[in-house]
Parts: C-alpha cells; structure tokens; sequence
C-alpha cells in the first residue's frame, strides 16, 4: 500500500515537472549585475510612466524607468521565430479589409513575415532585434508588425498593414497561435 502511494507521488511530482517545462519559458536578465530581495511596479511621481522599485539585500531602494515599447526580446527569440519556415499563426482579430473571420501570420522558409490574406501575402519584411522587441516593417507597403512575445507555437504583438487587400491603418493588438 505504501509503495503505491510513494509510486503514485513520484509520478505526479514528474508529471507536474513536465507539465511546467513545457509552459514556462527561459528567463530573462532584467536588472544585471543587481541583486533585488524584493520588488513592485509603480508610478512614482505620477507622471504616467512605470517605474521598477526594488530593495536590494543589503537595504539599498533602487528604482529603474521602465521605457515605453522597451520589451524583453532577445536574440533567441528571434532566432525561434524565424526558424519556424513556413509557419502559419492564426491571429484572434480579422484585420481591417481581410475577408477571412481570423488574420493568419506567415513565416516563409527565408524567415520572413508577412500576412497572409486570401489573396496573397501583405507588409512582408524581414524581422530584426530593436528595443527589445521583433518589429517587420514591410518591405514594398506601408505597414510595422511589432512582436513582443515569441514561442514556437504563440505570438503576441502589434500590427499595422494597408496593402493589397488590407486596410490596417492603425495599430492593433493580436494574439497568434499555430493550429
């Protein structure tokens, strides 16, 4: 009786590890070289603008300006997303002027990004590191996709688009998943 539950313990515990693998990402350096006992995100002096307060080990308040369209991207993330060839993300908006119910995000087998539309493809660009962020700023339309979070099967970000069928002329915010 005692080896089965010692047996069924082990296999959720192993279970639970696995399960956590598979929905927490590496994580991020976000303040290097600084040790932080304890933290919170804050707006102090009421200026619109978040700032990072932290307390440090030895007693030290520490604050840090979180900038505006800084992100946490880096160069794996990119490396992820473009090694995705011929990947389909199934956004959850339809995007102004697209004919279909969901917008689709391609990535061709050169790693470029582009929306793909019943028509063709739309603001394909190539993606580049900047700020933190992945943006695509199409190469022959007007248009920016900005990607602030990015998985082999999610991306998480912001689009605008005005060509060939689509009529994106302000930036909105997705949610892509791989079906």
């Amino acid at each position: 009786m005692y080896k089965t539950i010692i047996a069924l313990a082990a296999s959720m515990v192993l279970s639970a590890n696995a399960i956590a693998l598979e929905v927490v990402n590496e994580p991020k350096v976000l303040l290097p070289n600084e040790s932080v006992q304890s933290f919170m995100v804050t707006d102090l002096n009421s200026d619109g603008m978040k700032e990072l307060v932290f307390v440090t080990p030895n007693g030290e308040l520490k604050y840090s300006t979180l900038k505006p369209g800084i992100g946490l991207l880096g160069p794996s993330d990119l490396q992820t997303l473009m090694n995705n060839h011929y990947a389909i993300y199934i956004m959850n908006i339809s995007l102004q002027g697209e004919q279909e119910n969901a917008s689709r995000l391609h990535i061709d087998h050169y790693g470029n990004v582009s929306l793909k539309t019943s028509h063709g493809f739309a603001c394909k660009g190539t993606p580049k590191l900047k700020h933190g962020n992945i943006v695509i700023n199409s190469i022959q339309a007007e248009g920016q996709i900005t990607l602030t979070y990015v998985a082999t099967d999610l991306v998480v970000g912001k689009v605008r688009c005005l060509d060939s069928d689509i009529k994106q002329d302000e930036a909105v915010s997705f949610i892509a998943t791989r079906p």
